[in-house]
């Protein structure tokens, strides 16, 4: 190679390298515009206790913040009040004292008794409501009850050995006032028994809410007996003595059970000595007003049957000074029917210096 074209071809690489200084190539495609990088907001962060209500609710997008929801303030479930248990109302337990009485009476030959059941309330304060018995024969006596009746409407019925009755109607009693409560049983057994009646329920005195009587029934035939006649007053010298005679009753209802009360004074002016009988006979006789059921009788006067219509009352024995007095009392049950018109009763002496005073009459209504 010639020395001017190695100078011509030096000077041309030398011109390559001043040019290839001063133009950079161009980093990108002719045409295209180069656009710059946008700065990534930052994600949000949830607050920890931010909680999603909807647990298949879709969770936001990356880079999108989710719309607050209110979380709802839960209503307390309202705590159930406990209805309060009444307090027991007090019952008349504490004010009143109800006391049971018992007498019986038996044709000792047939067996048919009647038992006569008082209930008086003591106080000091009133009772309303109901009277429950038990009248209970023991177990080893068989027995029929026939009749009953008292008060409120009574209403019994048996079970093995006991007799339950009750009034139907709660029965008001006041202090001292009194139920009364009858009941006729047909005993087949011969010999002396036991027989108590209690009250079911509780009072202040529990003591006195049973009441025990023995009662006997002699063997079915037994030997006949004569009658005693029964005796006259000790003759008296005329013009020396004046028996009175007075006479009241009282009844419950609508039981149908009276009282009858004679009173015997001696009104001198000499003194009674012996036996003293009186006869009480009412106008229908005892047979009719008693053809329901009923029956009369008490102490020292008899029992009265459905074919008697005399009622007598007898003491064995009696000394009675002038202003003396001498009481007989006996009940009487109209029955299950009761007997509820007004009828004339007149109780009797026997004849003395003053017949105008040895009768008294009047008229009762049941």
């Amino acid at each position: 190679m010639s020395i001017f074209r190695a100078l011509r071809f030096g000077l041309w690489l030398v011109f390559l390298g001043v040019l290839g200084a001063c133009k950079a190539p161009p980093l990108t495609p002719p045409g295209l515009t180069l656009v710059p990088v946008a700065t990534p907001t930052p994600k949000p962060t949830i607050p920890a206790t931010a909680v999603l209500l909807d647990p298949y609710a879709t969770p936001p997008m990356d880079g999108e913040v989710p719309t607050a929801t209110n979380t709802p303030t839960s209503t307390p479930t309202p705590t159930a009040t406990k209805t309060p248990t009444p307090s027991p109302t007090a019952t008349a337990s504490s004010t009143f004292d109800l006391a049971v009485q018992k007498t019986a009476q038996c044709n000792q030959a047939s067996g048919a008794c009647t038992f006569s059941i008082t209930v008086i309330n003591n106080g000091p304060g009133p009772y309303t409501g109901g009277v429950p018995t038990q009248d209970t024969i023991s177990p080893t006596v068989p027995f029929t009850l026939t009749a009953f009746g008292g008060g409120g409407g009574t209403l019994c019925y048996t079970s093995g050995s006991a007799v339950n009755c009750g009034p139907h109607y709660p029965v008001n009693l006041p202090p001292g006032g009194a139920y009364h409560l009858t009941l006729m049983v047909q005993v087949g057994a011969a010999g002396t028994f036991q027989n108590c009646v209690s009250l079911q329920l509780q009072d202040l005195n529990p003591a006195n809410n049973q009441a025990c009587i023995p009662f006997t029934v002699m063997p079915t035939s037994p030997p006949t007996a004569t009658p005693t006649p029964t005796p006259s007053p000790t003759p008296m010298v005329s013009g020396s003595l004046d028996m009175a005679i007075g006479k009241t009753y009282v009844c419950s209802s609508p039981g149908y059970y009276c009282t009858f009360t004679l009173v015997v004074t001696n009104q001198g002016p000499g003194t009674y000595s012996g036996p003293l009988t009186v006869t009480d006979q009412p106008n229908p006789p005892w047979s009719t007003l008693l053809a329901s059921g009923g029956y009369a009788g008490g102490q020292f006067c008899s029992s009265i049957s459905s074919a008697d219509s005399v009622l007598t009352c007898s003491a064995p024995s009696v000394t009675l000074s002038p202003g003396g007095v001498y009481t007989f009392t006996f009940n009487v049950y109209f029955g299950p029917g009761g007997y509820s018109q007004t009828f004339q009763n007149c109780a009797s002496l026997p004849g003395d210096s003053n017949p105008a005073n040895d009768q008294v009459c009047i008229p009762v209504t049941p």
